[in-house]
């Protein structure tokens, strides 16, 4: 009998879903498995009705039917949902694999989140001479946003140059928040930082398109990073440098895993 993974996540994040599902796709083939995708569209901005609504399709599920579970743990918008599948997958005693957020009591398979940055700031400091740089984050207290500043923190300050909190944007993961927020940001300071480092790449674009807007143009007048080397990046202009997460290479290891 052919064994049966189930797969769950947040169908926002679709351009990194459509990548790690080919990954886990492939090895599902190769080991004649069967894939069953279960994603919803919840958001942390909408009524509580609305994401138990959202959330409720993950207890659809009969998971005593399946063999394991991969949680594309970094698209989840809400703690229930974490909560929710952390306490089933114990219950049921499922194998099961978190990718690119580590929660207790799951194994989980990651991309390197430190080192990318890290490379990434330590180019934009040496070569291009940058010293005042905001971070475009994610949700506070996230994981993998947290990372990637820390690496930005630490590379600022091997060159002498203090990292203030001033200079942190919360976005959270979102276009629409970086057209928001940064406005007003920018409004605050006598001057442009030398570049906004961006979580992701949907921020960065989103970064590009709004300082656009605003008359100030990228990268003459101010640099742009992103992370994650999503295909839409590499179509857009201006370009702007990001990082490569091998998310097909995740997904099939996951699978494989």
């Amino acid at each position: 009998m052919k064994k049966k993974i189930a797969v769950c996540g947040n169908g926002w994040s679709n351009e990194y879903l459509e990548i790690a599902m080919s990954g886990i796709r492939k090895c599902a083939e190769e080991c004649d498995t069967d894939v069953f995708f279960m994603f919803n569209f919840s958001s942390a901005d909408t009524e509580p009705f609305k994401q138990e609504g959202d959330t409720n399709i993950y207890k659809l599920l009969e998971y005593g039917d399946f063999d394991g579970v991969i949680l594309l743990a970094n698209t989840f918008h809400l703690k229930m949902e974490f909560d929710y599948l952390r306490k089933v997958i114990k219950e049921k005693n499922l194998p099961a694999v978190s990718l690119e957020y580590q929660l207790p009591d799951i194994d989980f398979w990651g991309s390197d989140n430190y080192t990318g940055m890290y490379e990434l700031c330590t180019h934009l400091v040496e070569t291009h001479g940058v010293r005042d740089v905001a971070y475009i984050s994610g949700p506070k207290d996230n994981a993998e946003s947290d990372i990637r500043r820390m690496a930005l923190e630490d590379v600022l300050g091997e060159f002498g140059v203090s990292f203030k909190e001033e200079n942190v944007i919360y976005c959270n993961w979102n276009y629409y928040e970086v057209e928001r927020n940064l406005p007003e940001w920018i409004k605050k300071r006598s001057k442009l930082p030398d570049a906004f480092v961006c979580a992701n790449d949907v921020m960065a674009m989103a970064t590009c398109e709004t300082l656009d807007k605003m008359g100030i143009s990228v990268p003459e007048d101010v640099k742009v990073t992103g992370f994650d080397h999503l295909l839409s990046v590499r179509v857009h202009y201006p370009t702007f440098a990001s990082v490569d997460r091998n998310w097909d290479d995740l997904g099939y290891q996951s699978m494989k895993y």
